[in-house]
């Protein structure tokens, strides 16, 4: 798989040539730099200011692995199979929580 900056470079100058492709006086098939330059800053620019929500994946599931057990509560109510129930609001709340740090 290729690396993400292959990959977006690679979309920058899909991008330029699909919006700026032209032909010199030789013949020869020419495109705008710039565009492909300002494909590969906006990229950039996205990458620094992700849009508010988005969490990291990888963040996510290790805060996952590592809480979810101290959700888990053993019960003697006999409608919870197994003995045990989860407190789930608690549970969804601190998770909220965690990935907005």
């Amino acid at each position: 798989m290729k690396e993400r900056d292959e990959q977006i470079a690679e979309k920058a100058r899909k991008l330029a040539i699909l919006y700026t492709k032209d032909y010199d006086d030789e013949g020869k098939e020419v495109y705008n730099i710039g565009t492909e330059v300002a494909c590969l800053e906006m990229a950039e620019w996205i990458d620094e200011h992700p849009r508010k929500g988005l969490v990291d994946i990888d963040k996510a599931c290790e805060w996952l692995l590592d809480n979810v057990y101290g959700y888990i509560e053993e019960s003697n109510n006999p409608k919870f199979s197994g003995g045990y129930t989860f407190d789930f609001n608690s549970f969804l709340n601190d998770f909220r929580k965690a990935m907005e740090e």
